[in-house]
């Protein structure tokens, strides 16, 4: 009897161990912005979720003023402004890239 409930007692210690892991995922999360968590996520996958336009530029193979000409006509996706306000702040979505390069 006495080694069975050591059993019960190891799990509720596991469970508890698991419990305070997501306890404390949940609060990294929390304190993230959605720049940071994409980052995060995209570190799982090794591969960088948003790009700079420098970046794109070294995908495309195209010149950072040829992508922001094209972006102003309607011919190229729309970055976005990240959580600053500087023009370094500005991104593009890597699928979106990627889906250009595809076509």
């Amino acid at each position: 009897m006495e080694a069975s409930l050591q059993g019960v007692d190891g799990k509720a210690a596991a469970t508890e161990a698991e419990e305070a892991k997501r306890v404390n995922a949940l609060a990294a999360l929390e304190s993230m912005t959605f720049e940071e968590f994409l980052d995060a996520m995209a570190e799982r996958t090794q591969q960088k979720v948003l790009l700079s336009y420098k970046e794109v530029s070294a995908l495309t193979g195209l010149s950072v003023p040829t992508i922001r000409t094209m972006v102003n006509a309607g011919q190229f996706p729309k970055p976005f402004l990240g959580s600053g306000k500087r023009g370094s702040d500005v991104r593009f979505l890597r699928s979106e890239i990627e889906n250009l390069r595809r076509v």
